[in-house]
């Protein structure tokens, strides 16, 4: 997502896979070579060698929402949501000009605008997510009333589902599920003075529908940085799915634990310290694939660019803060996110090599709130497909500027909804 200037959604379907190379030696026509075993009511799936599909397939863009300068309708700011069905894309944009949710066909030509902001009826002040049931009604969560706003298929308010104990969570996505429920992410309240967790709640007309379902987390090894002369030591716990992390992250390229919702009572969540993820229903493993990586080398350059910007944006607490860039990783982790597709295979975005980009080359004179849109590296992604046996299916080559986030890419069948 480019915030200096246009936003563009783009839908990009899945070209014919052609075999290529693989990342590890396999069976000589690249078929898939596994192992699978049961204990108890957990699968595991190790992913040996060679992949389902004998190649790698290609995303090729067949349309495209966003423009530079023009009309309203087309010009998207800040994208925080998309979902797509065999007729429409939606997006929902939540530029402070323009939180509103629009209706685009295929071609990417704009139908119609669903709601409106404000607060009565059919009105939303910061809608974050959107989603479509399969009888058309459009779902669209308000992050500011905590509440899901309800339209029929041709925009019509049909009133509210109260989503209050919804908090957080907001990079991804909510479910609509086959009985009628909607899923929704949420962040968890502290119980006997622990830490928040994450999970997911099921909502319906009437509110929350039983417990929620916290995240089970795993865990990612301790990264121990030495700044002014002490070691301070960070355990990182719930993960970005940005290009970049945070940049008051004390330890940034270090792996995390990332989740998603995957369907009714189901979580999908890995550690990107090994290249491992598992199924979660309920709260209890039942699904765990793994499979074999090469790790990615962290270019030297956009190290100490990152290490610079590190030190910015912490010295907006301290002016005194510096560091000088020990304990950060070699190497980038096995992957920083997993998108799970309407169709219940699960993508997982393991990091490509660093890509140096125009910007502002100084992060120490870039105001902070400004800092992503001028940052001087972005990582490209690699799709890794599964599918929900955990098999894997094979590498998806993506364009350089797709942001693989659950709630910013939305696949269904062979079409891929993406943001750049």
């Amino acid at each position: 997502m480019n915030l200096r200037s246009v936003v563009a959604v783009s839908v990009v379907g899945l070209a014919a896979v052609a075999c290529g190379p693989q990342e590890s030696p396999s069976a000589a026509d690249g078929t898939w070579v596994g192992t699978i075993t049961t204990e108890g009511n957990v699968t595991t799936v190790v992913n040996e060698s060679g992949s389902v599909w004998g190649g790698t397939a290609t995303l090729v863009e067949e349309a495209s929402i966003g423009v530079e300068t023009g009309a309203d309708e087309y010009l998207l700011i800040h994208v925080a949501s998309v979902f797509g069905t065999d007729e429409h894309i939606y997006v929902v944009d939540v530029a402070r000009a323009a939180r509103i949710v629009r209706r685009y066909d295929h071609d990417g030509v704009y139908v119609d605008t669903i709601g409106a902001t404000g607060q009565g009826p059919g009105e939303y002040t910061t809608p974050t997510k959107v989603t479509v049931a399969p009888d058309g009604r459009i779902l669209v969560f308000d992050h500011t009333s905590l509440r899901t706003e309800i339209y029929g298929p041709d925009g019509e308010s049909l009133g509210y589902w109260p989503a209050q104990k919804v908090r957080g969570a907001g990079s991804r996505r909510m479910l609509f599920t086959a009985d009628d429920v909607l899923w929704m992410p949420t962040r968890i309240p502290p119980q006997d003075g622990r830490e928040p967790v994450y999970g997911i709640q099921a909502f319906g007309p009437d509110g929350p529908i039983g417990d929620n379902y916290p995240a089970r987390i795993i865990d990612v090894p301790e990264v121990s940085v030495t700044v002014g002369g002490r070691v301070r030591t960070q355990t990182p716990t719930y993960g970005s799915q940005s290009p970049l992390w945070a940049v008051s992250d004390i330890a940034p390229f270090a792996p995390r634990f990332t989740w998603t919702p995957a369907g009714a009572g189901l979580i999908v969540a890995g550690a990107g310290d090994r290249y491992r993820f598992e199924v979660q229903q309920r709260g209890e493993t039942v699904l765990v694939a793994e499979k074999y990586w090469e790790p990615v080398p962290i270019d030297p350059e956009h190290a100490e660019w990152q290490r610079k910007a590190t030190v910015a944006g912490l010295r907006r607490g301290d002016p005194d803060w510096t560091w000088d860039g020990s304990g950060m990783p070699e190497h980038h982790p096995a992957f920083g996110g997993i998108v799970v597709t309407t169709g219940g295979e699960f993508w997982v975005a393991r990091f490509g090599p660093s890509l140096r980009v125009a910007c502002v080359e100084e992060p120490e004179a870039v105001n902070l709130g400004l800092f992503f849109g001028n940052a001087c590296w972005r990582n490209v992604w690699v799709l890794d497909a599964f599918d929900q046996e955990g098999r894997y299916l094979g590498e998806i080559d993506t364009p350089v500027n797709m942001q693989p986030s659950s709630n910013l890419t939305h696949v269904v069948g062979d079409r891929v909804i993406g943001v750049e």
